[in-house]
Formats: C-alpha cells, structure tokens, sequence
C-alpha cells in the first residue's frame, strides 16, 4: 500500500471542454495532468471569446514535489503562455504554482488553486485560478472555475463550467 501511494498517482489525466465568461463569452478546450514522465505532467488550453475580444492559449509543464498517491500536492510550472484582448496583447514565459486537494482517489473530486505570471513582452500578467471538480461516472466530471486575470492593477474576472473526460 506504501509503494502505491508513493507511485499511483491520485489524480488523472483529464480533457476539458467548457465555457468561460471573461471578456464576453467563451469556448475552452484543454488537457490537464497528461502524464509523461514520473512525476512530470504537461497541461494545455485555448480559450476564444465568441465576440473576438479574447484570446488565451498555452501550455505548462508541472513537476509534483510529494508523492503522486497522496491527497495532498503540490508543483512549480513552467510554459508558454498568449494573452490577447482589446486593450492589450502578451505572450512569453508562464512561471507559477499549483497546489491540488485531491478529496476522492482516482480523480473522484479535488480542488486546484494555480497562480502564475505571464513574463511578457508588453506588461506582466498574473494569472489566478481556484478550480473544484466532482465525478459523476467513471469517467466523466463537471468542474467550475473561478479566476482572475490583473494586467497593470487592473482586474478581470472569470468564472467557467466545464465537463472533463478522464480516458
């Protein structure tokens, strides 16, 4: 039981499709945790306003400090990260933390909470995110977010529902 706490991780890959509202309306398709090295995990989205006014894309390498089969977590990234709206355009180097509750094994419900910055070319970007996920079968689960995106003092707010795939 040790040796699977140590090596199963309790959470899995999961592919996300889902809707956002942050600068009008907006469709999300993403990847989360995709595995591909011991406890190394690569996570991807993009993000499009209905209207055009926003754009988000990127992709964040995740290196989990303790042990993959605990319900606590915890993991510096690393990526590449695009921001495009109407009152400004950035992209360039994503560096932050993730922090995930894992409440049921096997990616039954957990709670992430991330806080990166955006290193671009025009203004850094801080990009805040708490996210709470339930399974409803196997392998389906709905997941709401909540975020925050500060650009230069000012603030946007997000919130975004989800549904998540895990193979």
């Amino acid at each position: 039981m040790l040796r699977d706490i140590k090596n199963e991780p309790s959470f899995r890959t999961r592919l996300r499709l889902g809707y956002s509202q942050l600068y009008g309306d907006a469709g999300v398709i993403g990847f989360e945790d995709v595995f591909i090295i011991d406890k190394f995990t690569v996570s991807g989205e993009y993000q499009k306003a209905f209207n055009n006014n926003f754009e988000n894309y990127g992709a964040e390498l995740n290196y989990y400090l303790l042990p993959l089969g605990g319900y606590l977590n915890f993991s510096p990234l690393i990526g590449y990260r695009n921001l495009e709206t109407s009152d400004y355009s950035t992209s360039g180097v994503n560096l932050g933390v993730k922090l995930l509750l894992i409440l049921s094994r096997g990616g039954g419900a957990d709670i992430a909470f991330t806080r990166s910055w955006v290193v671009g070319t025009e203004s850094e970007v801080t990009l805040t995110k708490l996210s709470a996920s339930y399974a409803v079968t196997n392998n389906l689960r709905f997941s709401t977010e909540l975020g925050e995106q500060k650009v230069s003092g000012s603030k946007e707010r997000q919130v975004g529902f989800f549904v998540e795939w895990m193979p």
